[in-house]
């Protein structure tokens, strides 16, 4: 585990901008890098899927959703892909108790994601009811698609590395972004954890409470 003490500094990209944004203090010693999460193999696994995948237009018709977001419920609840994103949660439940002491939280949205060659996000807050986020890089070898954290002169960035996951309290609704990726796609699992019950995708809490019926839509 890699605590972020010191980070390298760039604002190279064209995600985010500092106009009309509020000056925010980014905590870094309450952010993790956590290499290794996930092996390499299973990260060939979650690319592979979702390349296979992905057209089915998960219920939704924006075209920043479609072809590129992949949702955990419409993956088949018996198929081994599961299996791996289960896991990976389960262990990302165990990683929040570990390093901010949480017991009781709900993972409000799981999602395979691709990042095609040219993409950024600007600076932006995540829904106030999401309380961390974590993002664990499927595959790295392109440019750029670091990680940014606004600060008023240039961003905090962590740069992708295949198997690694990033975990971050939103307090205050931390201001975060992407660098352009250039050169290649970038396939990322985002998952978001809530407080709220109501929020969660119901299939997996920590500690376990309830399962969910997951439905079937997607093909193998």
């Amino acid at each position: 585990m890699k605590y972020l003490e010191n980070i390298l500094f760039g604002n190279r990209s064209k995600a985010g901008s500092k106009a009309d944004v509020p000056e925010v203090k980014v905590d870094s010693s309450k952010i993790y890098t956590i290499p290794d999460f996930l092996n390499s193999e299973d990260c060939e696994k979650l690319i592979d899927y979702h390349k296979r995948n992905v057209t089915f237009k998960n219920s939704d018709q924006r075209q920043y959703y479609n072809d590129r977001v992949l949702a955990y419920p419409y993956i088949p609840s018996d198929h081994p892909v599961k299996a791996i994103l289960r896991d990976c949660r389960t262990r990302t439940f165990e990683k929040l108790e570990e390093l901010y002491g949480e017991k009781e939280i709900y993972c409000g949205y799981t999602h395979l994601v691709r990042w095609p060659d040219g993409m950024a996000l600007n600076m932006h807050r995540d829904f106030s009811y999401q309380v961390y986020t974590a993002v664990l890089y499927l595959n790295d070898g392109y440019e750029g698609g670091e990680l940014l954290f606004y600060r008023p002169k240039k961003p905090m960035k962590i740069a992708p590395e295949k198997g690694m996951l990033v975990i971050f309290p939103n307090p205050n609704h931390t201001l975060h972004g992407v660098a352009e990726i250039k050169g290649g796609d970038r396939y990322t699992m985002p998952m978001w954890f809530t407080y709220d019950e109501s929020k969660g995708e119901g299939e997996i809490s920590f500690p376990p409470i309830r399962d969910a019926e997951i439905r079937k839509s997607c093909i193998d």
